[in-house]
């Protein structure tokens, strides 16, 4: 992460704080820097953020179960036995 600042702050021009500089404003201002236990869409991260109507994300969910149904289907349309 402290790379990236200091890739970003020598693009504009600046001169980046030393790490400890930096480690101590990340740990004072509470950053959390993680990556997410499970992938999410966009959209749902969206939702999650307070960003889009429920009624965006409700079709989305919907559409979303939709396809989970259909892959279902797929999977047991597939796992017939042949008939020769």
């Amino acid at each position: 992460m402290y790379s990236v600042y200091c890739n970003y702050e020598t693009e504009k021009g600046n001169a980046p704080v030393s790490r400890m500089t930096f480690l101590k404003i990340v740990e004072k201002e509470n950053f959390a820097i993680h990556s997410p236990c499970k992938d999410q869409c966009d959209l749902c991260f969206t939702f999650k953020s307070r960003n889009i109507e429920a009624s965006v994300y409700d079709l989305h969910v919907a559409m979303k179960n939709e396809a989970k149904e259909a892959k279902k289907a797929a999977k047991t349309y597939a796992a017939r036995p042949l008939l020769y």
